[in-house]
């Protein structure tokens, strides 16, 4: 019995640090998993950032010289904007109430502009803003706005299809098409 008690000792000392030695290596394993997922996570999205910043140079080059302007792409937020000579064109996230428009002419806040442009050209002077999200309602309430502030209503058809009103003041006319199945609005100013 003794040989088995002395056999015994020796044994279990021996199995306690291999079992420790492999649950080391374990987590040394899990550990290492879990930094190179993070690190290609990180790796991933650092790639795909930069991947869109040298897409988004090649096209802005691409329309600079088709089109002589300045062109500005974010496909982080969904907007474009081109500027040249004769004018500045927004779209998405990027469009905004064009800062050339007349004074005179009432910003109109409702619904979401997606669309904004300002040009002049060999006398011609115009601006372009289109939302969506418009509501008759919304509509409505801009043409007492207008009048409020001098302008006149010349023309107006009203279907089921289109609201469109013609207003006009001093050397500008201003045209509002509502397009109430999408929600869809679009005013359009230019000097007369």
């Amino acid at each position: 019995m003794s040989e088995t008690e002395s056999t015994a000792p020796a044994t279990a000392p021996a199995s306690a640090p291999a079992t420790a030695g492999k649950k080391n290596s374990t987590t040394l394993i899990v550990i290492i998993v879990v930094v190179l997922v993070v690190l290609g996570g990180i790796g991933y999205a650092a790639q795909r950032f930069f991947a869109r910043k040298v897409a988004e140079n090649i096209v802005e080059k691409s329309l600079e010289s088709a089109t002589g302007g300045k062109v500005d792409i974010n496909s982080s937020n969904g907007g474009v904007t081109i500027s040249d000579d004769s004018g500045t064109t927004s779209s998405g996230s990027n469009a905004k109430w064009p800062a050339t428009m007349p004074s005179d002419v009432p910003e109109f806040k409702s619904g979401t502009m997606s669309y904004s442009s300002a040009s002049t050209t060999e006398g011609y002077e115009g601006w372009n803003v289109m939302y969506s999200g418009v509501t008759t309602a919304n509509a409505t309430a801009y043409f007492t706005t207008l009048t409020g502030k001098g302008w006149t209503q010349t023309d107006a058809t009203d279907s089921s299809v289109v609201t469109n009103r013609i207003f006009e003041k001093g050397t500008y006319r201003l045209v509002f098409t509502l397009t109430p199945s999408t929600s869809d609005a679009t005013i359009t100013v230019s000097k007369i």
